[in-house]
């Protein structure tokens, strides 16, 4: 992806820091101040603070009834660790104990949401790549201009390639060719000290600034590593590994709504090395494949939000902030306690039962340790609507998921998981809904109507009917391919 307009990152980064506002990604409608959904051309809209028919407060309820328990049944996702070593397998990017504690943690923390996941641990053995740093917000081009880049001062570059070493830092001559690379005299006036800085071996970072040297150290940026290392997140999420000065922010993560780069090689998610498996760590990913799963944020609706937006989180709402009405509005906070009262927007807000112990807090390790009703439902919806080919199970593809959306005297009918969307299209397969019955109990209870009516449908599929209140409508769902049904279904659904 390269981290574009719908990335989620651990801290609310200005454009040119990678990320974006939050409130540029917010759709605006005119009936956005109470929220309502629209409902046109049969389509139950994106709530306006939304991003997805996810995000429509009645599609979460709905996964949350006792008779819907199948949506949010048990769903195994295959996720890819992409590790860089030498040729020889030796000196990775992160330990294989970092990997198995991460991935240990990871099912845990799921376990209880009835989503696990299945590891797939790649190793790229190349000692050339191994040696480049992989970095995020700095460009390779700026380090060891003669200018001084905040982003890239990391260990790494060396404070930008000595650009950014103190004034007062000296290289006196007895720690000159020492034997050991000394920082402050990496640099060409101290011949990258005495050439120390460019012996190389297999297990030592490469330390290299001299511009002629064939071990000069080398860069490249996150997004042209994913570029060339070419692997994709169709079937499954890759996760890869990067350096950035920010210190909030901890990862980075694609949105599966951007249907650009989410499936793509830029989309996945970004880490640091050192908080992928570390103790005190490990949460870290688990609030970065919340992001990965559509949740945002707990503090979104308050510090991410400018008080003029219409989607600013007054009171615990699912139709602004977060869209999770059991996370209560928060502002952004690292410490596992409330929030003080502030007065921001011209109100006096009190925090007293802030969110500060879910994962998509910033609390850390310390003291999160879970995901609310809401969030699950929310996860689950988008694992349906759009991660069914990282399924183990390749997911459902012949179980009919069927919910209602109403209002104003209007139904509209969602499955999600009939089959694989992409797929469908690859196969010119079409989606029909076939309504196949209407009764209608009205005023006197007397009146029938029969009929068919075959519509094509993309995407979420829909069918929409306009009824009373009280009348009662049942389906038939057919998924047909080559003219052949496979999959048959029906639903009755009240309009109340």
């Amino acid at each position: 992806m390269y981290f574009s307009a719908l990335t989620a990152c651990a801290e609310g980064l200005s454009r040119q820091q990678g990320c974006t506002h939050y409130t540029a990604l917010h759709r605006k409608s005119q009936n956005g101040i109470n929220g309502t959904p629209e409902i046109a051309n049969g389509t139950a809209v994106i709530p306006p603070c939304g991003e997805t028919p996810c995000d429509n407060s009645a599609t979460t309820l709905s996964y949350l009834l006792p008779e819907n328990r199948h949506l949010t049944q048990l769903k195994v996702l295959k996720y890819r660790v992409v590790n860089i070593a030498n040729d020889d397998g030796s000196n990775p990017v992160v330990k294989l104990e970092q990997v198995q504690r991460q991935n240990e943690m990871l099912v845990k923390a799921f376990a209880p949401y009835n989503i696990s996941f299945d590891l797939d641990h790649v190793i790229l053995k190349n000692t050339r790549l191994r040696q480049t740093g992989i970095l995020f917000g700095c460009n390779p081009a700026n380090i060891g201009d003669g200018i001084c880049q905040a982003e890239c001062v990391l260990y790494s570059t060396f404070n930008d390639g000595g650009d950014c070493d103190p004034k007062d830092a000296v290289c006196s001559t007895d720690m000159i060719h020492d034997g050991v690379c000394q920082q402050v005299c990496n640099d060409a006036e101290h011949d990258y000290d005495g050439g120390d800085c460019c012996v190389m071996s297999p297990d030592n970072e490469p330390l290299c600034l001299d511009p002629v040297s064939p071990n000069r150290r080398q860069y490249m940026t996150i997004e042209d590593f994913k570029d060339y290392v070419k692997l994709d997140n169709q079937d499954r999420l890759n996760i890869m590994f990067a350096e950035w000065t920010n210190s909030y922010l901890i990862g980075l993560a694609t949105f599966p709504w951007d249907s650009e780069n989410a499936m793509s090689v830029r989309g996945g998610i970004v880490m640091k090395p050192r908080e992928y498996g570390v103790p005190g760590h490990t949460a870290t990913l688990v609030h970065e494949m919340g992001h990965i799963l559509g949740l945002w944020h707990v503090h979104h609706g308050i510090s991410e939000m400018a008080c003029g937006d219409f989607c600013y989180e007054w009171s615990a709402s699912m139709t602004t902030g977060d869209l999770c009405s059991d996370t209560p509005p928060s502002p952004v906070h690292m410490l596992c306690s409330n929030p003080r009262p502030r007065s921001d927007c011209g109100r006096l807000q009190v925090f007293s039962h802030a969110p500060i112990s879910n994962y998509m807090s910033y609390s850390g390790d310390d003291c999160m340790d879970h995901f609310s009703p809401q969030q699950m439902a929310r996860m689950h919806c988008h694992i349906n609507r759009f991660y069914n080919e990282w399924r183990v199970d390749n997911g459902t593809r012949h179980t009919l998921h069927l919910y209602v959306v109403s209002n104003a005297g209007r139904v509209v009918l969602h499955w999600e998981s009939v089959a694989n969307m992409r797929g469908s299209e690859k196969d010119g397969n079409q989606l029909f809904l076939v309504k196949k019955r209407v009764v209608s109990y009205a005023t006197n209870n007397k009146d029938t109507t029969k009929g068919e009516i075959r519509r094509r449908v993309r995407g979420t599929v829909f069918a929409d009917h306009s009824v009373q209140v009280g009348e009662k409508i049942t389906y038939t769902v057919t998924r047909i391919s080559s003219m052949e049904p496979l999959v048959k279904g029906k639903v009755t659904v009240e309009v109340n």
